[in-house]
C-alpha cells in the first residue's frame, strides 16, 4: 500500500509552533473524510487542536484529473462554507 504525504505527518514539526502528535483513527461507521486525514496537533504551550490534512493524490488516478480535483475542491469549499455558517451562528447566540 502506498503512503501519501497526508498520511505521513505523524510526529512532524510544522515549523509554526505546532507538532503533529498522532493520527486520529476513524471508526468504520464514520462519515466524511474521503480525501483527508485527521491528526491531533500540540503547540509549544501544550494546547491541543485538530489538523485536517487534505489528500488530493487520488485525483491523479482518474482519466480526467482536473475534474476529479475540481470535485474534491468543491467538497472542501462546501464544508468550509458550512463551518463558516456555524461559526457565524454560534457567534450570534
Amino acid at each position: 500500500m502506498s503512503t501519501t504525504p497526508a498520511e505521513s505527518l505523524d510526529g512532524r514539526d510544522l515549523g509554526n509552533g505546532w507538532r503533529v502528535s498522532g493520527k486520529i483513527t476513524r471508526k468504520k461507521i464514520s462519515t466524511g473524510g474521503h480525501f483527508s486525514i485527521g491528526y491531533k496537533v500540540v503547540n509549544v504551550d501544550g494546547k491541543e487542536a485538530f489538523l485536517k490534512a487534505l489528500d488530493f493524490s487520488s485525483a491523479a488516478q482518474h482519466l480526467d484529473s482536473a475534474r476529479a480535483l475540481q470535485s474534491m475542491l468543491e467538497a472542501y469549499n462546501y464544508e468550509r462554507n458550512v463551518l463558516g455558517s456555524v461559526d457565524i451562528y454560534l457567534s450570534h447566540k
